[in-house]
């Protein structure tokens, strides 16, 4: 009996011993993600409670539903510009009445600032993560434009799938183009968590 109960204590302390072995291994990916949690909580909350009701916001609203309605009218669309309850115009209808809204709902800030959150967390030279920021939110915010774009052009001529492409495949593929972006800076990083152990 004496020796079961050794025997279990010495397995506890063995399995102690791995896990602090495993997470002395990890150390580096547990600093990206704990500063890549942190940071995409930080940014999350100055969304949420500065910018989605600043000036700011209704500056890029603006802006980004001028691009879409340039955009649409190269397209051959008829672009009516409406404002939304907050007295933004952020809302684009066409001739027949299809709508799109840009919004909270489809600003793409969020992918955006995750990705921002990771490329930070990620080691690697700070002139290096500055160009990869700005690169990747081009991208994003060109690929978002895009994105909206879709989703008015979708629901002029494809109204029955546009549950299915403006729900899942266009946000979708706005995540993959954040991912595969990602992607490409750890490898221009040249770095990897576990060497800054």
């Amino acid at each position: 009996m004496a020796k079961r109960s050794s025997e279990r204590a010495d397995q506890r302390g063995d399995d102690v011993g791995s896990f602090d072995g495993l997470l002395q291994q990890n150390t580096g990916m547990v600093k990206f993600t704990a500063v890549f949690l942190g940071l995409l909580w930080l940014f999350s909350y100055l969304y949420g409670s500065l910018f989605l009701h600043s000036t700011w916001f209704e500056s890029y609203v603006g802006f980004s539903v001028a691009l879409i309605s340039s955009l649409l009218s190269a397209s051959g669309e008829i672009i009516e510009l409406v404002r939304l309850d907050n007295g933004v115009l952020g809302e684009l209808r066409t001739h027949d009445n299809a709508s799109v809204f840009f919004d909270a709902s489809t600003d793409g800030l969020s992918i955006m600032f995750t990705l921002v959150a990771a490329i930070i967390a990620w080691p690697g030279n700070l002139l290096k993560k500055a160009i990869a920021v700005f690169l990747g939110l081009s991208i994003l915010f060109l690929l978002n434009i895009v994105r909206v774009s879709a989703m008015l052009k979708v629901n002029v001529y494809l109204p029955l799938q546009m549950d299915l492409l403006n729900d899942w495949v266009l946000p979708g593929l706005l995540v993959c183009s954040a991912a595969l972006v990602f992607l490409i800076w750890i490898k221009a990083s040249g770095r990897h968590p576990l060497e800054s152990r």
